[in-house]
């Protein structure tokens, strides 16, 4: 069982406008740097508050109407040349994957599943606070996720060719440490930080 972090009014907003200086658009022209956009998946069924009764699993984890459209206005936000789109396992994912409209085969990678372990998000964002990280039996610490967004990283930067970017489709703590990876934030205050809505949209330089 997987918690994703609940997102405010506020944090989304902050959010945006520390992003707007990361514009995912390619330059004209001339060599430019290779990108990555994370996306965190759009609207399920499983994120409405309170859950639809009388759905499986399965259908929990599909997508809401509105969050079809929100996969479709992520795939504005995203540079052309995408030579990578890869996405966590969850259906959730696979399906905003999919509905960005990249004419990209979506690679299934499990380094982009949400942490592991039945511990609830509001008692890993109160350990966060007092400076521990807590692992659950059988789950995954923050920096359990981190070092495997570390060599995530490294290998898309050995397989993303110059000129191309690439585009990552996972849940909100992944899409934290990816981001938070990047711009070298330090590692408990990247959840909070780095924090996306659903369908919110990251680019940041791939970097070598």
């Amino acid at each position: 069982m997987t918690h994703e972090p609940r997102v405010s009014p506020r944090s989304i907003l902050a959010t945006v406008l520390a992003l707007l200086s990361f514009a995912c658009d390619s330059n004209e022209g001339g060599a430019f740097e290779s990108q990555l956009c994370v996306v965190r998946h759009a609207e399920a069924f499983k994120n409405l508050t309170p859950p639809p009764e009388g759905l499986t699993p399965s259908q929990l984890d599909a997508l809401t109407p509105n969050g079809e459209s929100q996969a479709r206005a992520a795939g504005t936000h995203l540079p052309r040349r995408v030579g990578v789109l890869a996405s966590s396992p969850a259906n959730r994912a696979q399906q905003t994957a999919r509905g960005l409209g990249l004419d990209v085969e979506v690679a299934i990678d499990p380094a982009l599943r949400a942490l592991d372990g039945d511990l609830p998000w509001d008692a890993r964002v109160a350990a966060w606070s007092r400076g521990d990280d807590p692992r659950p039996d059988g789950g995954e610490s923050l920096a359990d996720g981190a070092a495997r967004v570390r060599a995530l990283l490294t290998s898309l930067r050995a397989r993303v060719r110059d000129g191309e970017h690439a585009v990552l489709v996972t849940h909100g703590d992944i899409a934290a440490l990816v981001i938070g990876e990047l711009r070298g934030t330090a590692l408990l205050e990247r959840p909070s930080r780095h924090e996306l809505g659903t369908a919110q949209v990251a680019c940041l330089p791939l970097g070598g």
